[in-house]
């Protein structure tokens, strides 16, 4: 029973929300990228401890996937059969492509949380300390941190432990430092993703920073310039020969690469779906007669 003429209730006990139902559609699973690492590391582990010549261990097999998955490549193993090499053809496209989009979901994050608590204010402010501070902060904490128990458990100077954990985080592996030791190849296993992860969360925390500084000097900017009739006319998306406060924003928001043409394009189509009455607002009654 609809109470108090409430037309979208019966709507809204089946229906998630709007801003759930988007934020479902346009958010990776986290949860399945790691499932998804976790099993492409048992099946390589499985299949080099039975390919390898030389017949690896489930330990030295599991490191070599995380090496590889990671592309840090090492280089202390290698597989040497052509079979195992095969394998690994296979392994690096379908594995390097996964472990690209748990880093890129990782990336996401991390941008769209910068962009909920950006820099501008701090620009603003000229507080390039603080600004240094978030962006590098991060990435020291965790690569020092890892050198520490590195440098413990290999017995190394610390210098060569951090020389070793910048290279593993930036994913170029020389080659010229690697785990000697069975508990440091098993800890590598879990610090080559953090570690490569922390550097993501660094390479996105500086490109937020960019658009910032870039955002920041277009709308300084555009409080000085005039517009122009060739600029209405750019402006005036209906072709009314008027430019409403959202036609404007829309411009801006096309131009500054904060949304696509088409992606307006397609949202426009689905609110005329919508606009069942082709009254140029969305009410209850328009929900309720799209819902039937």
């Amino acid at each position: 029973m609809i109470n108090n003429g409430n037309l979208l209730e019966p709507q809204q006990s089946r229906n998630p929300s709007l801003e759930f139902f988007v934020r479902e559609h346009m958010t990776i699973n986290f949860r399945s990228c790691i499932l998804a690492m976790v099993l492409l590391l048992a099946i390589g582990t499985f299949s080099y401890s039975l390919l390898m010549s030389e017949q690896w261990s489930i330990l030295d097999s599991l490191y070599f996937s995380m090496v590889t998955l990671s592309t840090v490549g090492y280089g202390d193993l290698y597989p040497a059969t052509a079979l195992a090499q095969i394998f690994t053809i296979v392994f690096c496209i379908l594995g390097v492509s996964v472990f690209g989009v748990v880093l890129g979901v990782i990336g996401s994050r991390v941008v769209e949380n910068q962009m909920k608590h950006n820099y501008i204010h701090s620009l603003q402010q000229g507080n390039l300390f603080r600004i240094g501070l978030k962006i590098y902060a991060p990435l020291c904490i965790v690569v020092l941190t890892a050198s520490a128990i590195v440098a413990y458990m290999e017995q190394w100077g610390f210098v060569k432990a951090v020389y070793f954990c910048t290279v593993t985080a930036s994913g170029i592996g020389y080659g010229d430092v690697v785990p000697s030791t069975v508990n440091m190849r098993l800890l590598a296993v879990f610090f080559i993703p953090l570690l490569v992860g922390a550097m993501t969360h660094f390479l996105a925390s500086v490109v937020t920073f960019i658009m910032d500084v870039q955002r920041e000097a277009l709308i300084r900017d555009m409080y000085d310039r005039r517009l122009h009739q060739n600029d209405i006319k750019a402006i005036d998306l209906n072709g009314d020969e008027k430019v409403t406060e959202l036609e404007y924003v829309l411009y801006m928001l096309i131009k500054m690469h904060g949304v696509h043409e088409d992606l307006l394009d397609q949202l426009k189509g689905q609110y005329r779906k919508f606009d069942v009455n082709r009254r140029g607002h969305l009410s209850k009654s328009d929900v309720s007669m799209v819902a039937l």
